[in-house]
Order: C-alpha cells, then structure tokens, then sequence
C-alpha cells in the first residue's frame, strides 16, 4: 500500500500556534538532529572547506531545516525572514513577531486563564461545538508555555460549564462514580456523547430546557387566568 506523503502546512499569517505545532512535528519527522539546529543557536562556519566533518553534519541539517520553514510560509511572512540563514534566526524571528515579548506573552496568558476559568456553554449551543471552544482556550494556553491544567482539571471544568438545565442530572450522577477523580476530557465526551444520543433516541424526547420554557409560560398563563 502506498505511503501518504506528510504535506507542511503553509503559514499565511492566521494561527500561528497550530502551524507552530504542525512544523515541529514535521520537523522532528525529519530527524532528532534537524529539530535540534532549529531548537539551538547555530552559526554557519566562515570556511567549509577547513570545517570538520561533524561541523559539515551541522551545516546540511541547517540547510535542511532552513528549507523546510521556509516551504512552509507564505509570501509575506517568507519576506520577514527570507535574509536569516540560520534555521533557529528563523524560528526565533517568526515566534516573537507572532507570539510576542515575554511581557506580551505573559498577558495574553492571563488572558487565556481567564477565559478557561469563565467558560461556559452558551444557549442552544451543542455539545461538540462546546468541547470545540474549550480546546481552543486550553491550546492556546499551550502554546504559552507549561499547561497547569491536569486532564482531571479541564475534565471538570468542562462539565461544570454545562448548561444545568439540560446537564445537570448527569452531572449529579457523574459526581457519583468512583472515576470522577481520574476522568480526562476524552472520556467525559464519550458519556456525555452517549447520554446525548440516548436521550434523543427515546420517543417523545423533548428538549430540557424548552420543556422548562412551556412549564414557565403555562404558570404565567394560569396567573393571569386567576386574576
């Protein structure tokens, strides 16, 4: 059977955190060593011709790596650093343009703290475009560095975002289990995704929340009838 061919992915400017994720991974692909001379600072010898054969090594992964980020970029951001010769130049050059100072990047940290520390489902909003959303926020903190989120944490936090009036039973009752503890968000996914399906699969299912919109309608109703 044929092999797919991994295909770099052509950075235009818009979302620089998956390309970034996309190209070290693509990188690494190509070898430890052609990721190392992107990771570490690296300076061309002045004459190759007197250089040592481990040094020459140096050089071709460099020209290599080189190579690759730059296929990798479109027009304007190919121009931004077309004059670098150094793959780690490169590299560094398209992170603090992109990613900013270290006082920038600590803001937008904060930033994305504070949008996974307020998430929550918006109204009539699904299930999977929910866990769309909350992924986003936890890679973009990512890519800020260190994740202090443990899978358990961004598990729970997930669920008590949840609309509680169409979730809040399963909630109740995964609050119960013994892997309440050690659930991680892929598996908090599948039991929401299963009760999901289950719920509407029954005859007559009716949406929660819509439900509670008639009852509340229905009690102003017979209010207004007394009076």
């Amino acid at each position: 059977m044929e092999k797919r061919a991994v295909r770099l992915w052509m950075f235009d400017g818009e979302d620089f955190p998956y390309w970034k994720s996309r190209t070290k991974a693509y990188l690494l692909s190509q070898g430890r060593a052609i990721w190392e001379i992107v990771e570490q600072e690296y300076a061309i010898p002045q004459d190759l011709n007197t250089t040592s054969a481990g040094e020459l090594v140096r050089y071709e992964n460099n020209s290599k790596a080189v190579n690759i980020l730059l296929s990798a970029l479109g027009t304007s951001e190919h121009d931004r650093v077309a004059y670098l010769d150094t793959a780690h130049a490169i590299w560094d050059k398209l992170c603090t343009y992109h990613e900013g100072t270290n006082q920038v990047k600590s803001m937008r940290k904060d930033s994305y703290n504070r949008q996974y520390q307020t998430f929550a489902q918006k109204p009539d909003e699904s299930l999977d475009d929910t866990f769309r959303r909350f992924e986003a926020i936890v890679c973009n903190l990512r890519a800020c560095g260190t994740l202090v989120y443990n899978d358990n944490d961004r598990a729970k936090q997930l669920l008590y975002s949840l609309d509680e009036n169409v979730w809040g039973v399963k909630i109740a009752a995964l609050e119960e289990t013994a892997e309440f503890n050690t659930l991680n968000c892929e598996q908090l996914y599948s039991k929401l995704k299963s009760h999901e399906l289950s719920r509407k699969s029954r005859p007559n299912h009716v949406n929660p929340s819509s439900s509670m919109a008639l009852l509340s309608s229905s009690q102003k109703g017979d209010h207004s009838g007394a009076s």
